[in-house]
């Protein structure tokens, strides 16, 4: 009887072991590096698996901006920060780190979410902060992402930014724009009359 009890023992360890790297496998998590960009060509990384909803809409829609505007965006998910850093230092280490816009003379947009923490980051180059501008980007976070974001509907919220930033982008590329202009555009978001509500 022991012998069986034994046996049994063993193949039940031998199961358990097998499942766990079987699993491991299985399941394996991408992971997120803040210092090197993923090999692979895409505008969207969602490493805390909130954006499944808009992953094929928001690459496409992202493809045509860069294509149609010399601005390279990239959607940029992940689970936590781990209090390593702030939002913003995220988003502007992966914007310089992660060379965002380098082939299109420095364009480059990073719209970056931490799940945990429920924070939002649109960061900008310095090339585009003449349109893109503070209010613009506080705009977005604040107003058109962050209430979606908090109710787990990005799938709502996400396409009306990128609307935003397209007719932003649209701006930059015709290079018909003034100060004023850019001001006019802020003053209208301040007072709600642009976006998703």
């Amino acid at each position: 009887m022991k012998k069986y009890i034994l046996i049994f023992s063993v193949f039940i360890v031998c199961v358990l072991i097998y499942a766990f790297f079987f699993h491991q496998l299985l399941f394996q998590q991408k992971s997120f590096d803040f210092n090197r960009r993923p090999p692979e060509e895409a505008f969207l990384y969602d490493y805390a698996n909130i954006l499944e909803d808009v992953d094929e809409y928001s690459n496409n829609y992202l493809k045509g901006i860069k294509d149609r505007y010399e601005i390279e965006a990239v959607i940029i998910s992940i689970p936590s920060l781990d209090n390593i850093r702030t939002v913003e230092e995220a988003a502007v280490e992966i914007l310089n780190n992660w060379k965002i816009g380098k082939d299109y003379n420095g364009r480059g947009i990073v719209l970056f979410f931490a799940e945990k923490e429920k924070e939002i980051k649109l960061e900008i180059s310095y090339e585009l902060e003449d349109v893109f501008t503070d209010i613009f980007c506080g705009f977005v976070e604040d107003k058109q992402l962050r209430p979606y974001f908090l109710g787990g509907q990005l799938g709502i919220g996400l396409p009306a930014v990128m609307e935003e930033l397209e007719n932003r982008a649209q701006i930059k590329h015709q290079d018909d724009y003034t100060g004023k202009i850019i001001s006019g555009l802020d003053d209208t978001l301040l007072s709600g009359g642009a976006g998703a509500k």
